[in-house]
């Protein structure tokens, strides 16, 4: 996961439902809790199920990456009690997976003031906190999605995502799209994160082995 530079600020992490955004971020954070404090906030899972997973996968967890489940729908109270926290324990990277259960009335569709005002949100507590904040999100439909390499404009739910943002990576995986093989042979174990806005404004695509993510 070294070749994962995360900046100070904004991170977005897209992917279509069931591509491996939880299971990247997740091994993602726990590297990094090797050396900083982590905090990893799951709105679709509990904890005593993401730990097994990562210990499936990492054989341990960090003592430096804390899990939480327990937090509300992303509102003003769960705003406040993240601010709270983050200044409290001194992280200096929290994962919010998944960005898509921010509002629990609407469906995703229709939620687009509240994609802009999320993200606002998290633009005023990496401000204030000086933390790099990471968030996933759905993107596309399976159907568009096939036979194409991500792109910037599938992150479409909010304008705030690749002007806000000083980092937008997009989880790829050619089988899950029924691409079984490629050029360099069977893609049933490539992972492929594609970094669509970074610091070079260039794409730049890093390729891992599925099997390390998952418990097969």
């Amino acid at each position: 996961m070294e070749s994962i530079e995360l900046p100070i600020g904004l991170t977005a992490v897209g992917g279509l439902k069931g591509e491996g955004k939880t299971a990247f971020c997740l091994k993602l954070a726990n590297h990094l809790a090797q050396r900083e404090k982590v905090l990893f906030i799951s709105y679709q899972d509990y904890k005593e199920r993401i730990k097994e997973h990562l210990i499936s996968t990492d054989s341990s967890i960090n003592p430096g990456l804390k899990i939480r489940t327990n937090f509300e729908y992303f509102g003003l109270d769960a705003y406040i009690k993240l601010m709270w926290l983050l200044e409290k324990k001194s992280y200096s990277t929290v994962f919010i997976d998944n960005s898509d259960f921010l509002n629990k009335y609407s469906t995703w569709n229709c939620a687009y003031s509240d994609v802009d005002e999320f993200i606002k949100a998290l633009e005023l507590m990496h401000h204030f906190c000086r933390v790099k904040v990471i968030f996933t999100i759905n993107i596309g439909q399976k159907a568009e999605y096939s036979g194409k390499n991500p792109s910037l404009r599938d992150f479409n739910s909010s304008r705030l995502i690749p002007n806000k943002c000083r980092q937008v990576l997009a989880i790829y995986r050619p089988y899950f799209h029924g691409l079984m093989e490629n050029e360099d042979g069977p893609s049933i174990y490539q992972l492929e994160v594609y970094s669509l806005k970074n610091g070079s404004n260039s794409t730049t695509v890093n390729t891992f082995n599925w099997a390390e993510f998952v418990k097969l």
